[in-house]
């Protein structure tokens, strides 16, 4: 015990994280934000190490690829994904990188005439939009009985969140990168640029007010000053709710093989012959991202809400069971069931590929 008059000695080094024991770092990294636990792990190499040593270091991708898909209300900490080790998260996240880039060389979606194209025309076939519409696709399960009530006939509260979070969420993500492209608008005019960059300012803008009467988003929602604020007043929110649901019923192998297949130029197996006389393969954007979008705006033009009051499982199973021409008697059912049937993958020759 060090006296009045003594020194304290000066050969020790100051404490620092670094020279905490792994135990010690593993109990912070789990209650930190994964994002914030990997940027301590590249501050120094026994951050690293630390990181690298946790049990359930391969599920801490999950976070990461579930924050990329929008499927996180909250982003977790990795305490909270113990126990999701046993799937290869970091090739998975890998992999749908790869599926995405391969989704990119299809191109851009162009309507060519086709009237439920135009709300998606230009679209880049890797664009947010159409990674969460086939986000949403994978997310209906194999038999489409599965999202009703057997007794009332109509969606369960699961069956509609999914579907909430599925196409409300197409609008949701083009309010988020129509803000994004507003605010890099305005901070361009706001700067002194020479006439070159005052040409591609005023591009911007024309491409910015398309996209705006597309969206159908008030353009005084659009431009509210919330840039503060922790969250923006969305237009068209997604509630935790419906993000919870779509987490629940994620199956990323799933989503991994609907990606593969969308990306995918065949015909489900008919020979080429058949395949260009029912699909000329020569339309942007692949021929089954564009029959998706096409038959998603089949329901959002005649409004989700109805969809979710009309579309009962009677009508389905009718449409699911009769001639293909059924699906004209009600637009919404009848696109509805070519959608299941496209998340099934392996079903080209059931699907009526019109757009």
């Amino acid at each position: 015990m060090l006296t009045s008059e003594e020194e304290p000695p000066n050969h020790l080094p100051p404490p620092t994280l670094d020279s905490l024991p792994p135990e010690s770092l593993h109990g912070i990294f789990s209650r930190l934000p994964l994002s914030s636990a990997g940027r301590f792990a590249a501050a120094c190499s026994t951050f690293a190490a630390a990181f690298v040593s946790l049990s359930n270091t391969d599920a801490l991708f999950r976070g990461a690829l579930l924050a990329r898909l929008g499927l996180l209300a909250h982003y977790p900490t990795a305490a909270e994904l113990e126990g999701d080790a046993e799937i290869a998260w970091r090739d998975y996240l890998r992999e749908i990188h790869l599926l995405f880039c391969m989704l990119g060389k299809l191109g851009r979606i162009d309507h060519c005439g086709q009237k439920y194209l135009r709300w998606c025309n230009g679209e880049a076939a890797d664009s947010a939009q159409v990674r969460h519409a086939l986000l949403g696709l994978s997310l209906l399960p194999p038999a489409i009985e599965q999202l009703y009530d057997e007794k009332s006939g109509m969606l369960t509260e699961d069956g509609q969140l999914i579907i909430q979070f599925w196409l409300v969420g197409m609008n949701t993500v083009k309010e988020r990168e129509l803000r994004a492209l507003i605010a890099k608008l305005q901070i361009l005019k706001s700067q002194d640029t020479n006439p070159e960059a005052r040409d591609a300012v005023l591009d911007l803008e024309s491409a910015t007010e398309e996209m705006i009467c597309q969206s159908g988003i008030p353009l005084l929602e659009l431009l509210q000053d919330d840039c503060d604020a922790d969250e923006p007043s969305m237009y068209f929110p997604l509630s935790d709710a419906q993000i919870e649901a779509a987490t629940r019923h994620f199956d990323v192998h799933r989503f991994c093989k609907l990606l593969r297949w969308a990306a995918s130029d065949d015909q489900g197996g008919e020979s080429a012959s058949e395949a260009a006389s029912r699909v000329p393969k020569s339309k942007p954007g692949g021929p089954r991202l564009r029959i998706m979008m096409a038959e998603i705006e089949q329901i959002q033009c005649r409004t989700i809400d109805k969809f979710l009051k009309v579309v009962d499982l009677g009508i389905v199973q009718k449409i699911c069971g009769g001639s293909p021409e059924l699906r004209f008697d009600n637009r919404q059912a009848g696109a509805f069931v070519q959608l299941h049937r496209l998340a099934q993958c392996d079903v080209d020759k059931n699907v009526s590929y019109w757009a």
